[in-house]
């Protein structure tokens, strides 16, 4: 595979990544939140959006297929 073709598949995986899935495969739930990994500095704004729901907090690992959304709904993970 060549460079040109790595950076291709990695600006598709990016553009995933920055939006939730249409529906959730489990329940056709079409409300998602998203996962925040790494060390995080909360403020008000964050605490907030953990309240609501909107965000949840992973930890410090993220792995190649850690799930970056969860279905509102019924908490299942999406990538």
């Amino acid at each position: 595979m060549s460079v040109e073709e790595l950076e291709e598949d990695f600006e598709d995986f990016e553009e995933e990544q920055e939006n939730p899935p249409i529906r959730c495969l489990s329940c056709s739930g079409t409300t998602f939140g998203s996962y925040l990994y790494g060390l995080v500095f909360p403020d008000e704004d964050l605490f907030a959006q953990i309240g609501r729901g909107d965000i949840r907090l992973r930890g410090c690992c993220i792995e190649f297929d850690s799930p970056q959304w969860f279905c509102r709904t019924c908490n299942t993970d999406h990538p």
